[in-house]
């Protein structure tokens, strides 16, 4: 089974559609390209900031969310199956032909970034323009079964987070899930 996990770094309404793929992202484009996982989280009530919830994958097009905070459904865009030697998570609000990304990861070392339109395939992926490593909403793990171990508390300002969020060597790995 695969899965990961996020924070909320502030309130999110009831209601709020969180999007999730591992779909590539065509920056020239500005769309996604190849057939691969797509879900959406509906909140049936607020997510209070510093909330910690669990996407699980326990099969090609079932999701699950722990703890219950709304309903998650698989869109028929393709099959999950995050792939450590090269796969992309993009976390999204929004239609796909119209998203507002909140942060993408990497699973792969070297990167899965490209700066090539052309090259897009199941494990690479342009950054979209609003994304950015520097402010930390954007991010490479060369890992397996990742957790954090930074710093949860006393940072001030949800900004003041990302950047520790997205630094691999605040995690350990593992050889089985956490």
């Amino acid at each position: 089974p695969e899965g990961f996990a996020l924070v909320a770094l502030q309130d999110i309404p009831a209601g709020t559609e969180l999007r999730f793929t591992e779909r590539a992202w065509n920056e020239t484009n500005q769309a996604f390209e190849v057939s691969e996982g797509t879900a959406t989280l509906t909140l049936s009530a607020e997510l209070s900031a510093g909330t910690v919830f669990e996407i699980g994958v326990p099969g090609q097009t079932t999701l699950n969310v722990t703890p219950n905070i709304g309903t998650i459904e698989s869109d028929s865009t393709g099959n999950w199956g995050i792939a450590g030697n090269g796969d992309n998570l993009f976390v999204y609000l929004g239609a796909d032909d119209d998203p507002t990304f909140i942060a993408g990861i990497a699973f792969s070392s070297p990167s899965v970034w490209t700066n090539d339109g052309g090259s897009l395939d199941g494990q690479s992926s342009m950054i979209p323009s609003s994304l950015s490593e520097g402010a930390g909403t954007i991010t490479t793990f060369s890992g397996d079964n990742l957790r954090y171990t930074g710093a949860r508390t006393g940072e001030g300002t949800i900004s003041a987070y990302l950047p520790p969020i997205a630094e691999e060597t605040n995690y350990e790995t593992g050889t089985a899930a956490y």
